[in-house]
């Protein structure tokens, strides 16, 4: 069974689309088993995949997939309690995709999903953790495996995030 967390405002709001044209028959076509779990809002993803990994912890082989972009595969690491039971699939449907270029997953949602569904050799992949403190806040603990930053660098990724010219620039 493969649980599939969807967000369907990747690509520029187009990840609905990507899924309902594209992932999802594949899917029906090779009369493949899954759950979906469509994100609604920002921070939802992380949610899902705690709730996902805590109610199917005993699980031997979770696969959780994610249709989304780097932001989404953040959130779902936020959420899993143990990254080491997880089986982490990835269809890439964001604006830069930089794990999937990193790892070489096709961009193409199809592609990608095959690449899950037929390989039966995971790659191991590190993650990174990044604890910090936060005036007069109890320490906290982020996973990361794409990059971190903080300061300048997190600076310009925030403002390219919210700039009015964004989708344009996708």
């Amino acid at each position: 069974m493969y649980h599939i967390i969807i967000n369907p405002a990747s690509r520029s709001g187009r990840g609905a689309k990507i899924w309902a044209e594209q992932v999802e028959p594949a899917l029906k076509a090779g009369n493949t088993e899954y759950q979906t779990y469509f994100s609604g809002k920002a921070g939802e993803v992380r949610q899902l995949a705690a709730q996902i990994t805590a109610e199917h912890a005993a699980e031997p082989d979770l696969t959780l997939i994610v249709l989304g972009g780097d932001g989404t595969i953040n959130e779902t690491l936020q959420g899993i309690a143990d990254p080491s039971k997880v089986i982490l699939g990835y269809i890439p449907t964001g604006s830069s995709n930089d794990l999937a270029r990193d790892l070489g997953i096709s961009k193409d949602p199809k592609a990608a999903l095959n690449l899950i569904l037929h390989n039966n050799t995971p790659k191991a992949m590190d993650l990174g953790r990044l604890t910090y403190l936060d005036e007069d806040q109890p320490e906290e603990s982020r996973l990361f495996a794409v990059s971190c930053g903080i300061g300048f660098d997190a600076a310009v990724c925030a403002e390219a995030m919210s700039s009015r010219i964004k989708d344009t620039m996708n």
